[in-house]
């Protein structure tokens, strides 16, 4: 199958004096057409800063020092600053975590969404506002040619979130980034994100989307493959049904294990003991080893790579090299 965007070896560091945090670590993946794919790990692994090294939208602190992202064909890496302004929005978008600092406070929503389609699309004014009422349509915002004329801070947390689908879709971008899109809601609301998401992966079937989340039940419900990373670094990627039913490492494992019961059963629940790493100094040979149960002697001295455990099934850990 066709490789929509190929991450390869992408390294991002962030600088502070003398301090150095490689907060994203050779990672390496692809993503298909029409195709889920979920980012998984806890707070703190390098998820969002890895989505936003893709998009080029990172902080003045922060740079990339390595690697290839390639989106269909072309590096986005050795495009020039005008260039990624073009394809942003465009050809990839991204869904952020916070809809009221992504939203322009100041700005009625149908503006924001008119200025994306005409900057884009090419649009006259009055075109462009007939198409941003049936894209608030299509998102499932009630009075849509009404709603246009409203302020972010007219609507409520799942509308605004609504609002930003409605944007990062305008232009049918060939990848969407959803960046713990539902984090910020309440559950009723977040099932109501979720089930969107789902209709838009059916009805735009060669978008690809690239789902980051801590959640592994939003991963379970949406996804078909997923990644999992950890300190910085891809520590498995599989199919969701295979990493669901036999996961290998022992990072996510502990993630998997840590999910509440179907069964509704009384008591704490299991946690990850100890924190994940500061991304200045992580720990000599497997980063994960200091947290890990199955550690043994060659854990903390040896630094795991990625090798396939079952076909298209792959980890990074020690106890397949033994």
């Amino acid at each position: 199958m066709s490789r929509l965007l190929e991450v390869s070896d992408l390294t991002t560091e962030f600088r502070s004096g003398p301090r150095v945090a490689r907060v994203v670590d050779r990672v390496s993946f692809t993503l298909r057409p029409g195709e889920v794919l979920g980012l998984v790990g806890e707070s703190g692994c390098g998820k969002s800063t890895t989505g936003f090294s893709i998009m080029r939208l990172l902080p003045p602190t922060a740079r990339i020092t390595g690697g290839a992202v390639r989106l269909d064909g072309d590096n986005l890496l050795t495009k020039s600053d005008e260039e990624m302004r073009q394809i942003r929005g465009g050809r990839i978008a991204m869904i952020f975590q916070d809809p009221m600092t992504s939203l322009n406070p100041v700005l009625t929503v149908g503006e924001q969404l008119v200025e994306v389609l005409r900057e884009h699309r090419d649009m006259s004014r009055p075109d462009a506002r007939a198409e941003a009422v049936r894209l608030l349509q299509e998102v499932g915002i009630p009075s849509p040619a009404r709603r246009l004329d409203s302020y972010p801070h007219e609507f409520s947390g799942g509308m605004r979130q609504r609002m930003l689908i409605a944007i990062a879709i305008a232009c049918t971008p060939q990848v969407l980034i959803a960046d713990e899109p539902t984090t910020a809601l309440d559950v009723t609301i977040q099932a109501q994100i979720l089930r969107l998401l789902r209709q838009l992966n059916t009805e735009h079937r060669q978008t690809g989307i690239l789902l980051i989340t801590h959640d592994f039940a939003v991963v379970a419900q949406l996804c078909h493959r997923v990644v999992v990373m950890y300190a910085g670094e891809i520590v498995e990627s599989g199919d969701v049904g295979e990493i669901f039913a036999e996961p290998k490492h022992p990072y996510t494992q502990a993630l998997l294990g840590s999910l509440p019961s179907r069964g509704g059963e009384r008591g704490a629940l299991p946690a990850i003991e100890g924190l994940v790493p500061d991304p200045a100094a992580y720990p000599s040979g497997c980063r994960f080893h200091p947290r890990c149960r199955m550690a043994f002697e060659d854990c903390p001295v040896q630094h795991p790579s990625r090798i396939p455990v079952t076909p298209g099934h792959d980890a990074a850990c020690l106890l397949y090299r033994r």
